[in-house]
């Protein structure tokens, strides 16, 4: 057992005003669904909307109240990345048809909940009748993408970006893969298209967009003549964040019109020179909301994330954004590696569960991250199918054929297992969300104390209630004495109201007379004062 020469590193945070602060969307739960891995309903080897319905109920109790889809519509060819659409106002046949994902919507509302859609406007597939009506130059069509003759023959040889079409006689502009071609968002008329097709969805009963490849929407006009543009040629432009704020307009002219609660607009935080928030301001507004992935350090040093002082300025990141508006951060995606696998230990990912879900702001939940669900091993490739139990293929299919394969431990990783379970991720979980319902977690200040190299702690306070979050990130048991190591008053009865599923307390235990907390290696508890 180890005891602690305390090292009071205190940072203090003002919480957000309860009477000013009620849209749904600041302190929102987003579970965030690969429509194709999630479960499928018809068996056809590919998740679906009727999966996803049958499985509402599920989520619902685990206390989410918003449901973010991968983008849906339909395309021509492939699944992932970067989705060819061939068609902004159908759906992916595998998914299911328009009326499908109208039974989605009218079944999540049902129960409280609303659905954000991943909105892909950057390109289209070459399929799409809108490219083949350009390569002819029928109008209004001949301008929709990016076209060009000035690329030097000697520049195309490893040119990325640019294809030569045939029909036109001229090269296309391609972000990603050259099936799809980037549209001309400078044309006015592209943009009336974009928001004739954001109409279309809200009308259907969408609650929002989160705005994939924003970065890459409008491209510098020297990039015309450069067979291989620079990256600050092609992204981050500063008037690719102008048409954010357009389509904000857009959304907030729909809000004012239509009745329901407010539509919102997510995007990632790439910001530039002359817009360091992409939130905006109340003259000139942007998203509702940004996200941000933590624990994902470009250097991929794990080590790092072991040091309590650092874990603190992840915190205070967090908590510095939340101060410029709601903030939505981000552990695991589909284009992130799953923590089980980047920290090759499950029991990480429960102590940033546990950080994450203590502190303001919005939370997101990648499907599976609340069982620890992993990849496959040995590939790049995240998405997995969803484990649901231990049968063939973990539940999410009775197909022989099969999209996405599930782990090879999902006999052992699966929302039964681990629902009937004593202690386990996704109990820990469910605590942790139903926790954030409270006021204390939604607007409580924050204290953060690096009590020790490796042990850090942060108390949220809001009124007479008090909430202590402790972590252990090193691999020996360590106890905290609370009256000594925690430079606040803490007196009366101390609880446990959650804990990670290795924690030698649980929830429901009193810390005893002493104050005395004791952590295994890679643990945390969170406790009510």
């Amino acid at each position: 057992m180890k005891f602690l020469f305390v090292l009071f590193f205190t940072t203090v945070f003002c919480g957000i005003s309860a009477d000013l602060d009620k849209k749904w969307w600041k302190n929102t739960e987003i579970y965030d669904i690969v429509v194709s891995a999630y479960k499928d309903h018809d068996g056809d080897g590919f998740g679906d909307f009727e999966g996803i319905i049958s499985k509402l109920d599920y989520i619902k109790e685990l206390g989410v109240n918003t449901i973010k889809l991968s983008p849906i519509f339909s395309w021509s060819e492939g699944i992932s990345p970067p989705y060819p659409i061939d068609d902004f106002k159908n759906t992916h046949l595998s998914a299911g048809s328009l009326d499908d994902f109208d039974n989605l919507i009218a079944e999540a509302n049902a129960r409280g909940m609303r659905v954000i859609l991943d909105l892909v406007i950057n390109h289209c597939s070459i399929e799409h009748e809108w490219f083949k009506k350009s390569q002819n130059k029928i109008e209004p069509y001949a301008n929709y993408f990016i076209w060009t003759d000035n690329i030097k023959d000697e520049d195309l040889s490893e040119s990325q970006v640019w294809n030569q079409d045939e029909t036109r006689k001229q090269y296309y502009y391609h972000r990603f893969d050259k099936s799809t071609a980037d549209l001309n968002l400078k044309n006015g008329a592209v943009k009336k298209e974009i928001k004739s097709i954001m109409k279309f969805w809200l009308d259907r009963g969408v609650s929002g967009f989160n705005l994939l490849h924003a970065e890459a929407y409008i491209e510098a006009e020297s990039a015309k003549e450069k067979g291989y543009p620079s990256f600050l040629e092609i992204e981050n432009r500063p008037e690719s964040y102008e048409f954010v704020h357009e389509i904000r307009e857009f959304i907030d002219k729909y809000n004012e019109e239509e009745e329901g609660s407010e539509r919102i607009l997510i995007v990632e935080e790439k910001p530039v020179p002359e817009y360091p928030n992409l939130q905006g301001n109340h003259t000139y507004p942007m998203a509702h909301m940004v996200w941000r992935t933590v624990f994902q350090k470009d250097d991929d040093d794990v080590y790092w994330y072991f040091k309590s002082a650092n874990i603190k300025g992840v915190i205070n990141n967090i908590m510095e954004a939340n101060e410029v508006g709601p903030t939505m951060f981000i552990l695991e995606d589909s284009t992130l590696t799953r923590t089980p696998n980047r920290f090759q230990d499950r029991q990480y990912l429960d102590v940033w569960l546990t950080t994450l879900f203590t502190l303001p702001g919005i939370r997101h939940i990648y499907y599976g991250q609340e069982i620890g669900l992993s990849s496959w091993k040995f590939s790049p490739v995240q998405t997995t199918a969803m484990h649901w139990d231990e049968t063939i293929n973990s539940g999410f299919t009775e197909s022989e054929l099969i999209m996405y394969s599930p782990n090879v431990d999902y006999w052992k990783v699966n929302v039964k297992k681990l629902k009937d379970a004593e202690y386990s991720t996704l109990k820990s979980v469910r605590d942790l969300l139903h926790l954030r319902k409270s006021k204390v977690v939604q607007y409580g200040d924050l204290n953060t104390y690096a009590i020790s190299e490796y042990i850090l702690a942060f108390t949220r306070s809001h009124g007479k209630e008090k909430l202590i979050t402790i972590l252990n990130l090193s691999n020996v048991l360590h106890e905290v004495n609370l009256k000594r190591d925690i430079p606040e008053r803490i007196s009366g009865k101390v609880q446990v109201v959650s804990s990670s599923p290795n924690s030698i307390h649980r929830k429901g235990d009193i810390i005893g007379q002493k104050s005395v907390v004791e952590l295994r290696p890679v643990s945390a508890v969170v406790l009510r004062v």
